[in-house]
């Protein structure tokens, strides 16, 4: 049975992934790295969240982005901007 995630896992599972180039095992290791205690997705998984997150959620805050992952609202707006999801 796969694993289901919160809406704040997700959120930032969809911005390492884009944060790590699309790179799927980049994004496994960053994640890891950002979040030892929670559940690491599979490789596959980031790209799968990348595909569908952000379509189904367009309200997104890119302020509560920024906070969970430690990075500027410009770089999460960037990602963003760069995958045509702005």
């Amino acid at each position: 049975m796969p694993f289901v995630f919160s809406h704040v896992e997700y959120c930032d599972m969809h911005f390492v992934y884009g944060f790590c180039d699309g790179n799927g095992h980049a994004a496994v290791d960053e994640y890891q790295r950002h979040f030892p205690n929670r559940r690491i997705p599979s490789w596959g998984g980031f790209s799968h969240i990348h595909q569908t997150m952000v379509q189904r959620s367009p309200r997104l805050s890119t302020r509560r982005i920024a906070s969970r992952i430690g990075v500027s609202r410009m770089q999460v707006w960037q990602t963003l901007h760069e995958e045509a999801f702005s």
